[in-house]
């Protein structure tokens, strides 16, 4: 019996629908696409008719479909629409069904129903997606800037730059949310290249006002396979008169994971124009210090979230003190990110953590602001007790 032998015996016995093409000939199963096939079943279905559908077809495929001994089919997906919650037209239950095939199945589903808050999730990413490209070349995003701060000193050392973006209709989108449908939709080269010459635009200005000020300027695993972005470094340095190592580039710990082969090359590339290199939000990822030793970062970025409760968390200051530890070992710099009291700021002084940034010093700051931050600062008292904020 062949797998669509089976599979008819199959249909036929959840009561599927014959589908008449023919007075005399009728089919179980119709044809879409080339990938996508279709059926109908009637009846009043419970969720667990739907899964023992589910389950036959799987089994039906589980060997998989081959031809001349190459295999044609080896997996299954399998999207659900309902008459007539999702649709009145035999169009729109099929479009329905094909969307929640789509959708991305948690780890044992063998099925997806279609919902209409993933639908309306969707088109909402596919909204952004069309507008992003247009908020760059009409100039919609900005930049803001979050200080770092000196934690021997109080002084500033200088920023991280940060994405923002006010979409007309949305309103306000994080990064969060759009970066990763830039990075799916192919945008996000271009989105990176306008952040950096941005970032070193306005980086011209903070150095009138503090020449060693250094700016961070973050960038995606996708754009480290960009190599018009190396120029556009090279050239607005030049044109702007910024020294290279006034610049740091930020990559998440996961970036480097995930262009590992290529990453090495491609550091040293950057190396040669001059700028400097960290590793954004450590220990979220898997790195090994043998690998994270081989690539040579300047400094290391512990992430937020092992910050913002640290006072109370002895798990968090184990993780903050053995990466303090780890940065001494590879010879970088510690910045600690998410520091919103002097208990936080004072234990990761005793650990030796050298530059802080976070709302006990300043929010995030419009360009305009930031300047004027700048011209009215006067330096943090950073003198804490720190042995009074340890947790025993």
């Amino acid at each position: 019996m062949t797998t669509l032998d089976l599979l008819t015996q199959q249909l036929e016995s959840i009561n599927a629908l014959r589908l008449e093409t023919h007075v005399d000939q009728g089919v179980w199963i119709a044809r879409v696409d080339d990938s996508i096939f279709a059926c109908v079943v009637m009846g009043e279905l419970e969720l667990s008719h739907i899964e023992q559908f589910a389950c036959l077809i799987h089994g039906v495929f589980e060997e998989g479909i081959t031809h001349n001994n190459v295999k044609l089919v080896d997996s299954v997906d399998i999207g659900v629409a309902h008459y007539p919650l999702h649709g009145n037209t035999a169009r729109q239950i099929l479009q329905c069904a094909i969307q929640a095939m789509s959708e991305k199945r948690l780890q044992g589903e063998r099925w997806r129903m279609f919902d209409l808050e993933s639908a309306r999730l969707s088109e909402q990413r596919l909204l952004i997606a069309a507008s992003l490209k247009l908020a760059i070349e009409e100039d919609q995003l900005n930049l803001h800037f979050q200080p770092q701060i000196c934690l021997e000193t109080g002084d500033i050392v200088g920023c991280e730059a940060l994405l923002r973006w006010h979409h007309p209709a949305l309103g306000a989108i994080g990064p969060d949310t759009f970066i990763p449908i830039a990075e799916s939709s192919g945008v996000i080269n271009q989105l990176t290249e306008w952040v950096v010459a941005k970032g070193i635009e306005w980086q011209a200005r903070f150095c009138e006002l503090i020449p060693e000020h250094v700016i961070s300027i973050n960038i995606s695993a996708k754009d480290l396979l960009n190599k018009d972005l190396p120029v556009l470094f090279i050239t607005k340095l030049n044109e702007l008169g910024v020294s290279a190592d006034s610049v740091m580039l930020e990559l998440t710990e996961s970036a480097t994971l995930e262009e590992s082969k290529n990453i090495k090359i491609t550091l040293d590339d950057y190396r040669l124009i001059g700028v400097k290199l960290a590793i954004d939000d450590f220990g979220t990822g898997y790195s090994s210090l043998a690998y994270l030793s081989q690539l040579g970062f300047d400094e290391v970025k512990i992430d937020k979230q092992f910050v913002l409760n640290l006072a109370f968390s002895l798990n968090d200051q184990s993780i903050c003190k053995a990466t303090c530890d780890i940065a001494k070992t590879l010879g970088a710099k510690v910045v600690a990110e998410g520091i919103e009291d002097p208990q936080s700021l004072a234990i990761l002084q005793r650990y030796g953590c050298q530059i802080g940034q976070g709302y006990y010093f300043s929010k995030p700051l419009e360009a305009d602001d930031y300047l004027l931050w700048i011209k009215n600062f006067k330096s943090v008292d950073v003198s804490h007790d720190v042995k009074a904020h340890l947790v025993d």
